[in-house]
């Protein structure tokens, strides 16, 4: 996985936005919490989902302190026009931008770990991200390239998903690309807006960012 610096560079070279990156691996200690942070983890039982929700705690702070914000993450909701934050393992990856205007920012991330794991479950799944156009693609890769590109496409649509304001009661098949086979490119939602996508296939699983802007707002 590239650094926090190295990630933002390359997501500022692909979306000419300024983009700050959070990455933990290990979950926040509950003392270094706001008032208002501990209030939200008291409701959470202990276990996985509160390790999970204190590395994602982690990866925001660091994301919003390098955008000179205030680290409190208590007022964040999502979807969030300038934040998003994905788990998958024992990875969480917040992304942030002091840029106004945007219609949201999304990331998603599935470890090469979780992503082996019953490839079959990808390929079932198909129909609930992928247009048919985009299965019909798939179809046509040999057998050992789909599980690949149907875990990336996957992480692609998630982003797409979290960058879309509008996003309540969607489903991830709504959003068609322009070139499923395409590192980057173009998502859209119909009757919706559009937004620009970058996905790289990493040694530790697939990470996907996508951009929505209001200039793209009434594009078909």
């Amino acid at each position: 996985m590239p650094d926090e610096a190295t990630l933002g560079r390359a997501l500022a070279d692909a979306f000419l936005v300024p983009l700050r990156v959070g990455i933990a691996v290990a979950p926040l200690d509950a003392a270094a919490l706001t008032p208002a942070e501990r209030t939200r983890l008291a409701d959470l039982p202990d276990g996985p989902r509160r390790a999970a929700w204190l590395r994602g705690r982690a990866a925001l702070k660091r994301a919003r302190q390098a955008c000179g914000e205030d680290p409190d993450t208590s007022g964040l909701r999502f979807p969030h026009p300038r934040y998003s934050l994905t788990h998958s393992g024992d990875w969480a990856i917040a992304l942030g931008t002091s840029t106004r205007g945007l219609r949201g920012v999304g990331v998603d991330f599935e470890t090469r770990r979780l992503a082996g794991a019953g490839s079959g479950r990808w390929l079932s799944a198909a129909g609930y991200f992928l247009t048919a156009a985009e299965r019909a693609w798939v179809a046509g890769l040999a057998a050992e390239a789909r599980g690949g590109e149907l875990v990336r496409l996957w992480t692609v649509k998630e982003a797409l998903f979290k960058a879309d304001a509008d996003n309540d009661g969607r489903g991830l098949a709504e959003y068609a690309l322009d070139a499923p086979e395409a590192a980057s490119g173009r998502g859209r939602r119909a009757g919706g807006g559009t937004a620009c996508y970058r996905s790289w296939v990493l040694p530790e699983g697939a990470l996907s960012v996508a951009i929505g802007s209001e200039e793209h707002a009434d594009d078909r």
